[in-house]
């Protein structure tokens, strides 16, 4: 199977001025100060917008379609970890969400998005009650993994 050509750019310092620095479409976007708690919110922001938004300009159709679950989850929890605060702090539901994506990720990580279906998310949901989770926590990790 052919791996896609899409990477996730990477929060890099720029030492010039100091700050954080992401390169997206080949435009630079300044974050903020350099390893700030303030700078990696934002570089998730920014990133998780511009992958919602396919702003890549060199990913391929094809390789869009064949995005894998793993890649799909980074860019979801990215969303999510800025989504998800309260006064600067993580609410319980990123801690659900979090919970939720384990078995996902550790069943259908390599697989593309474009294959996974109703017989997938029910070998996910097997696996909360392998755990023994009760129905309600059940069926909130899979509510959450249906958005």
């Amino acid at each position: 199977m052919r791996k896609p050509n899409v990477s996730v750019p990477s929060y890099r310092h720029h030492k010039p001025s100091g700050q954080a620095v992401v390169t997206l479409s080949g435009k630079d976007h300044y974050l903020g100060p350099w390893e700030s708690e303030s700078s990696k919110a934002e570089y998730k922001r920014v990133l998780s917008e511009w992958l919602a938004a396919n702003k890549t300009g060199l990913v391929s159709a094809d390789a869009i379609t064949s995005i894998t679950v793993a890649e799909l989850l980074v860019a979801y929890l990215a969303e999510a970890e800025v989504a998800y605060r309260k006064n600067g702090n993580p609410t319980s539901h990123l801690h659900n969400v979090k919970d939720a994506i384990v078995p996902l990720s550790e069943l259908y990580a390599k697989e593309p998005v474009s294959s996974f279906g109703p017989l997938k998310l029910k070998a996910v949901r097997e696996v909360f009650i392998g755990r023994g989770l009760c129905r309600s926590t059940i069926n909130k990790h899979m509510r959450t993994q249906e958005h």
